[in-house]
């Protein structure tokens, strides 16, 4: 029987990946890390170009990977082959819990602060926690009536999200603020901000795992995988640094330190003046695309540790989505007392940890020499990840392992039942 399954080339693969990766991270993030340097420009490109190179090289691992029968379908079906079926349901149920929940939550608050920053209404608590509700309900009710039109939506956004980079790289950059900022240095220092920089970019890369799943719908995989996920991140990664370098081209470190998200919306405004809002409104389509490939993935994840049907799996997705929600807007507005943590980066960095056992398990079935390099290098770069995650958010660590271990011990039990029905 014919292959029917559609095909795609290198260059629509390349931009698959591309796609998966760009969202919200990088207009979040690019404030964070410029005020954790203290406003250093190099310091931030150093943190960028790390993250990247922490990100190919786990890109690189996982294409090798797919190749493997019966491990094309994603970062689950990975576990499963190579760790076996316990470990899949660790890394399912946390995925299903914790990490698409969590970043979803964080996608649906984005949303709605660009969305106020647009309008000027974002001082408004009462309307951004309504707002970030509406996203919410709104993802997962498209996504659980609708897929094709959320599957539409998604190819949209994927395109205007570039919109405010390529303004901000082609008319920032020259703008005449990079040399004066490139030379006023920062005010912390480079030890100081290394690991919590590094660690805030791969928040901003995070999206690459589930680029890792196309291989099966690629012509010629085993060699156009491992291109189109090297090309796709490196372009990523000379967005990103472009991006950032059209921000401090076009306001001053300090502005963008003492005015967070309003900084980057002096900057749009600096270079298209009045109409500088509509690219922060092109910032907060971009959060949305994001939060619906979230729930796309959180849908998946819910399918296969909790319930087959799609629409319910949507609706336990909704929950548990909504408690993160809950937590972040609590964490947000500091009522939640010492029990506080980043769900915006220890997640992230969770999954790295998480990756390790799988790449040991493809070293060890494979046995041969490019494997061994590719997955070494997969699992130094994760252990690099998940040390910067732990240095960088030291005073939260006790917490968010606290939480996030009587999770995965009701996931544990949960598992038990599944197999003692």
């Amino acid at each position: 029987m014919a292959e029917s399954r559609q095909k795609y080339g290198l260059i629509t693969a390349i931009s698959m990946v591309v796609g998966a990766v760009i969202g919200s991270g990088v207009f979040f993030k690019t404030e964070n890390i410029n005020l954790i340097t203290g406003g250093s420009v190099l310091f931030s490109v150093i943190a960028w170009g790390i993250g990247a190179l922490v990100m190919i090289m786990c890109l690189l691992a996982f294409a090798s990977i797919t190749g493997k029968k019966g491990a094309e379908g994603g970062l689950y079906s990975m576990a499963k082959v190579l760790s076996g079926e316990k470990y899949a349901y660790t890394v399912g149920f946390f995925m299903a819990v914790v990490y698409y929940p969590s970043l979803i939550s964080v996608l649906s608050y984005l949303s709605a602060k660009y969305t106020l920053l647009t309008v000027g209404g974002e001082e408004n608590v009462f309307l951004c926690v309504s707002l970030s509700c509406a996203f919410l309900v709104a993802s997962f009710l498209q996504n659980a009536l609708s897929p094709r039109f959320s599957g539409k939506v998604q190819v949209v956004t994927t395109a205007l999200k570039l919109v405010p980079l390529i303004f901000m790289i082609a008319l920032g950059i020259p703008k005449g603020m990079l040399h004066e900022n490139i030379t006023a240095g920062g005010s912390v220092p480079f030890k100081t901000a290394f690991f919590p920089s590094v660690t805030a970019t791969l928040f901003a890369y995070e999206g690459w795992i589930s680029a890792t799943s196309i291989g099966k719908n690629l012509k010629n995989s085993r060699r156009n995988l491992p291109l189109a996920l090297l090309i796709g991140g490196t372009l990523i990664s000379a967005v990103y640094v472009l991006y950032y370098l059209g921000i401090m081209g076009a306001v001053k470190s300090e502005t963008l330190i003492n005015y967070g998200k309003d900084g980057i919306n002096i900057a749009f405004s600096n270079i298209l003046g009045r109409w500088g809002n509509l690219l922060t409104a092109f910032v907060a389509i971009s959060c949305y695309g994001a939060l619906n490939a979230l729930v796309m993935g959180c849908g998946h994840a819910t399918e296969e540790i909790f319930e087959k049907k799609p629409t319910h799996a949507y609706s336990i997705g909704f929950i548990i989505s909504l408690l993160w929600l809950v937590y972040l807007i609590g964490h947000q507005e500091n009522v939640l007392a010492r029990f506080r943590f980043d769900s915006t980066e220890l997640p992230v960095v969770t999954i790295y940890a998480l990756y390790i056992p799988i790449f040991l398990g493809f070293a060890k079935s494979e046995k041969n020499l490019k494997t061994t390099i590719l997955c070494a290098g997969g699992i130094c770069a994760s252990l690099f990840a998940v040390l910067c995650g732990i240095l960088a958010h030291t005073e939260e660590i006790v917490n968010y392992v606290t939480m996030l271990s009587s999770i995965m011990i009701f996931g544990s039990l949960f598992y038990k039942s599944k197999q003692n029905p």
